[in-house]
C-alpha cells in the first residue's frame, strides 16, 4: 500500500470491513478506496464527528519532547437511549483513547489506567494523532501496532483530559439517575470500613510507606516498596469508606465498581432481575448486608484483578441472568 495508489484491495485479511474501515477511516474520508473481495468500504468514526448531536470537547496539540506535536480530540457522544446506543457501540467496553500513526489507527479504547471501564464513561472518546517522526515518544514496536508512551506525554494527556474524564463520569451518572437509594447498607459500609485492614486493596488504596532512617545515614531507597493488591497483609491508608448506591443500567451486570480518592463505590443495577430479589428482603437488614458483602467482595475482587474478574462477573452475570429471569 502507497500513497500514491488510488484503490486498496484486500484479498484475505483477518479484519472485518468494519474494522479495515475504521483503521483507514483518515484515508477513506479523504477520498481513498478500500475494497474487500469486491466490497467497498466505509469508514467507520469512534469519535461520530459528523453527528450533530456529538459533543467536541476538546481539540488541542500537545507539545512532546522530540519537539514534536501531538494532536488531541475529546468528545462526548450523545444518548441515544438504551438501545440506540448500544446499537451504535456506545458502551463501556469503547469508552477510551483512540490511537493513529500517520493516519492509521493501531490501537483502541485505550485507557492509560486514567479510569476504569465502567458504563458511566460510555460517552467518552478521544482521538490522538501523531506520526512517524515521534515513534521515540510513543515507544512504537516494529510492527507499528503498538505503543508505549513515555512518561511525560501521559503526564500532560492527563493533565489535558482529566477534568472531561470527570466531568463524563458525572454525566454517566445523571442519565443512570445514580443515587443513594432506599436501602439501607449502612449495616455493611460501616462493617467493611471498620475490618478494612483484613480486605485486599486496590493498588491506589495502598499506603506508601516512609523508608526507615538510621542515626547519621540516608534514606535506603525511595522509600516505596512493590506489594502484591491481592493479599491480605497490606497496610490501608486511613478514612478508607465504601459506599452503596443504586442506577439504571439496563442490560447490564446487576452491579458496576468505581473507586474516587479513598471511597469505593459499588452501584446495584435497578434493572437487572437480582435487584428484584434485593428490594424483596429489603426490610431485612441482615439480609441486605448478607448480600452486600458478597457483592463488595466481587466488586472488590474486580478493582484489583480486572481483567480476570470481568470474565467471572460476566459469566455470574449471565448465570443470574437465567435462573431470575
Amino acid at each position: 500500500m502507497t500513497a500514491t495508489r488510488p484503490l486498496w484491495i484486500f484479498s484475505t485479511i483477518a479484519l472485518t470491513l468494519k474494522q479495515i474501515g475504521q483503521v483507514f477511516r483518515k484515508f477513506l474520508k479523504a477520498d481513498r478506496k478500500i475494497t474487500v473481495n469486491g466490497q467497498a468500504v466505509e469508514p467507520i468514526d469512534p469519535l461520530m464527528l459528523s453527528d450533530p448531536n456529538t459533543t467536541l470537547m476538546l481539540e488541542t496539540e500537545i507539545e512532546v519532547e522530540a519537539g514534536g506535536r501531538v494532536v488531541l480530540r475529546v468528545v462526548e457522544l450523545p444518548d441515544l437511549g438504551q438501545a440506540g446506543n448500544k446499537d451504535r457501540g456506545i458502551i463501556a467496553q469503547n469508552s477510551g483513547f483512540y490511537i493513529l500513526r500517520n493516519n492509521r489507527e493501531i490501537r483502541e479504547a485505550e485507557t492509560f489506567d486514567f479510569y476504569k471501564k465502567h458504563p458511566d464513561f460510555s460517552h467518552f472518546r478521544a482521538e490522538i494523532l501523531f506520526d512517524g517522526s515521534l515513534d521515540t515518544v510513543f515507544h512504537t514496536d516494529v510492527k507499528k501496532m503498538s505503543i508505549n508512551p513515555s512518561q511525560s506525554f501521559l503526564d500532560k494527556l492527563r493533565q489535558a483530559t482529566q477534568g472531561l474524564i470527570t466531568q463524563a463520569g458525572n454525566q454517566g451518572r445523571a442519565r443512570a439517575n445514580t443515587k443513594r437509594g432506599q436501602i439501607d447498607h449502612s449495616l455493611a459500609e460501616g462493617n467493611i470500613t471498620r475490618r478494612a485492614t483484613l480486605i485486599p486493596k486496590p493498588k491506589s488504596l495502598v499506603e506508601e510507606r516512609s523508608a526507615r532512617r538510621k542515626k547519621e545515614s540516608h534514606a535506603q531507597g525511595t522509600g516505596l516498596r512493590k506489594r502484591t493488591p491481592y493479599v491480605t497483609d497490606l497496610k490501608t491508608i486511613s478514612g478508607l469508606k465504601v459506599v452503596f448506591e443504586e442506577g439504571n443500567y439496563g442490560e447490564g451486570p446487576f452491579y458496576h465498581v468505581r473507586q474516587e480518592g479513598r471511597t469505593i463505590y459499588v452501584v446495584y443495577n435497578r434493572e437487572h432481575p437480582f435487584w428484584r430479589e434485593l428490594l424483596e428482603h429489603a426490610t431485612e437488614p441482615k439480609v441486605v448486608a448478607t448480600l452486600d458483602y458478597l457483592v463488595f467482595a466481587m466488586a472488590n475482587a474486580e478493582l484489583l484483578v480486572p481483567n480476570h474478574a470481568r470474565v467471572v462477573k460476566e459469566n455470574v452475570n449471565t448465570t443470574l441472568v437465567g435462573l431470575l429471569v
